[in-house]
């Protein structure tokens, strides 16, 4: 990381970030943070991946940002599809995390990363699954949305049930039928 007197918020230097705390959905938003003394420099070639507590989640970059020790960039050499990168480090995070060691807090060492394992398809054929997981991981979240609310109206269903029988026999509106 970079020394600290380097630090500042008077936009001075390159925008640093240090952990996940300013990921996005997809993408990391600016932390307003900068330092005139960058050490690892990151761009749009890389994923972030975050290495230390918690362990695992990615966000792709739009600019290029200097990275502390709670960060990692990770990119493919040679024919790999960043967004399949992206896509396949995603379901990493639980193998990242039962790799992670430490007290105070879990993280992820370089030699981790390296060693990881990752299938590699004919660039076509990442790109078909790219495409694939783009047209239907927005149903998955709408699906996922759905389930929610229908979990809540389960759980609330008897309690407004009993609120309702209640007015309605205030109300004078309840019948023998």
């Amino acid at each position: 990381s970079p020394e600290s007197s380097s630090i500042n918020s008077k936009n001075e230097g390159i925008e640093f970030h240090q952990g996940k705390i300013f990921f996005g959905e997809n993408y990391l938003a600016s932390s307003g943070v900068y330092t005139s003394k960058p050490t690892k420099i990151v761009n749009e070639q890389f994923i972030l991946l975050c290495v230390r507590a918690p362990v695992g989640k990615v966000n792709f970059l739009n600019r290029k940002i200097c990275i502390g020790r709670g960060l990692s960039g990770v990119r493919g050499l040679g024919k790999i599809n960043k967004d399949y990168l992206y896509y396949l480090l995603k379901t990493y995070e639980s193998y990242f995390n039962k790799e992670a060691t430490g007290t105070t807090f879990k993280a992820i060492g370089k030699d981790t990363i390296l060693d990881t394992i990752i299938p590699l398809p004919p660039i076509e054929e990442q790109q078909r699954i790219v495409e694939k997981l783009n047209s239907i991981l927005p149903l998955i979240d709408e699906y996922g949305k759905e389930e929610d609310e229908l979990v809540a109206l389960s759980q609330n269903f008897p309690e407004e049930i009993k609120k309702s029988v209640l007015q309605s026999a205030m109300q004078g509106k309840l019948t023998k039928q």
